[in-house]
Parts: C-alpha cells; sequence; structure tokens
C-alpha cells in the first residue's frame, strides 16, 4: 500500500484528517485494512490499519504536498504526461477526493492500446487525486486511458458525497467495484488485500453462523439437564442459578464462534465487515 489515509470526509469540504495521512514510497506494505462507516451527520468516516510493512525498518510513512498546475508523466516518454488542476496533501485532494493503494498481488495492468493514452502505473494515483474532483469522474476518466505497470496494486477512492470505489487490474482488465456504505450504512465499505474483491464478497457467505446476539438459544430444542452427577463441575448454569444444562453457554464470546483470527487478507474482512457490522447493529453512531 503506497497511501495511507485517514479521513473525515463532509459534503462539500474536509471535515478533519484523523490518525495517520501520509505517503509510503520508500517499503511496500503486504497487509492493509480499509473500514468505512457513515456518521449520522453525513461525514464519512475512511480508516485504513497497516498490518506489515519492512520487518527491519518498520512502517516508514512520508507527507506528499502537490499543489496545483504541477506536471507528471511522461517518464518513459510512452507514459502520458498531464498537470494537475487540484493540488493534494498525502492521499488526499483539496476538494476531498481520496484514495489508498493496497497491495493486490493478483493484479494484471492492463496492455497498451495506440488508440488511447497511456498511464503509467506509478503516475495513476496523482492522475486521479490531481484531475478528478469525483468517484464519478473517476470512473468515466479510467474509460479514456490504458493504465500499464507492474503487478501488485488495489486502490480505493472516496469522495466528499460518500461514494466509494474499489479498482483493480485483473487478467489486464480494469474492474471497479462499489464499495460504497451509503448513508444508511448497509453497504459494504470494507477492503484489504488478495484474492480479489469480489471473491472476498463470496467468502463472507462462508461465516454465516457468526451472529450479533447471545449464543445459549442456538441449541434449545435439544438442551437437556444434567443427571446430578456429584462429579459435575458447576452446581448450576453459569448465567443463572438453575440446574446446569447442556447445550448451553458457559462463557461469552461464542456467537463468534469461527471467526477468523490470523492476520491473512480473507481473515481481516470477514473480521471487519462482521465487528463493524454488529457493532453498529448493537449502538448505531
Amino acid at each position: 500500500m503506497n497511501v495511507h489515509l485517514d479521513a473525515i470526509l463532509h459534503p462539500g469540504r474536509v471535515v478533519a484528517v484523523a490518525i495517520l495521512l501520509g505517503v509510503v514510497w520508500s517499503t511496500l506494505v503486504e497487509g492493509c485494512t480499509q473500514i468505512e462507516i457513515m456518521a449520522p451527520s453525513g461525514e464519512l468516516v475512511v480508516a485504513n490499519a497497516v498490518e506489515a510493512d519492512d520487518k527491519i525498518t518498520g512502517v516508514g510513512m512520508t507527507y506528499s504536498v502537490t499543489p496545483r498546475g504541477v506536471q507528471h508523466g511522461g517518464n518513459p516518454s510512452s507514459c502520458m504526461s498531464f498537470t494537475t488542476k487540484y493540488g493534494s496533501f498525502g492521499g488526499m485532494s483539496e476538494v476531498g477526493l481520496s484514495i489508498n493503494e493496497h497491495t493486490l498481488d493478483l493484479a494484471v495492468f492492463q496492455t497498451p492500446d495506440p488508440s488511447m493514452p497511456t498511464l503509467c502505473k506509478d503516475d495513476l494515483q496523482s492522475w486521479i487525486l490531481g484531475m478528478h474532483s469525483t468517484v464519478a469522474e473517476v470512473i468515466a476518466g479510467l474509460q479514456s486511458v490504458r493504465v500499464v505497470g507492474s503487478r501488485g496494486n488495489q486502490y480505493g477512492v472516496q469522495d466528499t458525497t460518500g461514494a466509494s470505489i474499489v479498482i483493480e487490474f485483473v487478467k489486464g482488465e480494469l474492474r471497479i467495484h462499489n464499495n460504497s456504505v451509503g448513508s444508511d450504512n448497509t453497504g459494504i465499505g470494507i477492503m484489504t488485500n488478495d484474492p480479489t474483491w469480489d471473491w472476498h464478497l463470496q467468502n463472507v457467505n462462508n461465516y454465516v453462523s457468526l451472529q450479533p446476539t447471545w449464543a445459549g438459544g442456538n441449541n434449545a430444542g435439544i438442551r437437556r439437564v444434567v443427571p446430578n452427577e456429584s462429579t459435575y463441575p458447576w452446581a448450576t448454569n453459569a448465567y443463572d442459578s438453575d440446574r446446569p444444562m447442556i447445550s448451553e453457554p458457559i462463557g461469552h464470546g461464542y456467537n463468534l464462534g469461527h471467526l477468523p483470527g490470523d492476520g491473512s487478507p480473507p481473515a481481516r474482512f470477514i473480521r471487519s465487515f462482521s465487528l463493524r457490522g454488529y457493532a453498529m447493529q448493537n449502538a448505531p453512531p
């Protein structure tokens, strides 16, 4: 991930930039998690966590300020050049367009087309922030260029309307996914790393056993009172004074059984999607 951004966006203006806002130019971040939440006031909160970076030097963050009117591209000469219309600081432009770059090892970018301008991958972030003001403009602009470069990235882009997309290049083809959470937080709003974003959506269905409520009612139909055994370790149930029973929770957290806890991109996607959703269901923002 080259751009790391945590920001609060408000229609027409940037309200605040929180925690970390920077551009990592020197080292490759191999694991990032993006989570979005729409606040009741209409502010889009975009948070990114860096799970990994250079194992020797740690996470390297630098800030990049780009004013309007700066020329980018043209190196090598096959890359198109452009002069920025909007200034930017780190991963956010002056008009509130933001971008996050995550590692995607499966990414394969486009091949040049003589009938279209060639945008080199290294210039993509500057082109998006410097030449566009909304997600809709970015989507339209990507149809008019060919993005070429080595493997390794996907991009999350958000604007002040709350629109959010994931940009991927898979098998040489452009893919744009709608990642907006919407005003009622019923959208997806999660991005991690490999595999591709649509794969992660399918994988969520493998965790339907997760639930936001107490797991005690799951097996009500087969619950049984424990016989009066002197060797049985409990005299009553864990959470009331009734006789011990099976199948009955003996502690909390069983509703999250099967929730993956490792640092892999699929695990982080499931964990972020589920816990964010349960937290907002229990106490909406």
